[in-house]
């Protein structure tokens, strides 16, 4: 879902946020050209494990591996 105020993307499911500016880890699934208009569109999806906002990615990580036990 995209909240217009916020300038940002919604999950459906998962409530998770996604706004400008935010780095994310993403797949090229398809790239498109209209050599009419000299438009290219580059489809992108980030619903596989290890992808999204970085910090998901830590978090997914976490739940999978612990957290990183600290050096002294």
């Amino acid at each position: 879902m995209y909240d217009g105020r916020r300038g940002a993307l919604i999950g459906k499911e998962t409530k998770r946020i996604l706004e400008r500016g935010d780095h994310v880890r993403a797949r090229i699934i398809t790239i498109s050209t209209s050599m009419s208009n000299k438009i290219m569109r580059i489809g992108v999806t980030m619903r596989q494990p290890f992808l999204g906002k970085l910090e998901w990615i830590k978090e997914d990580l976490e739940r999978i591996y612990g957290k990183p036990k600290k050096k002294k």
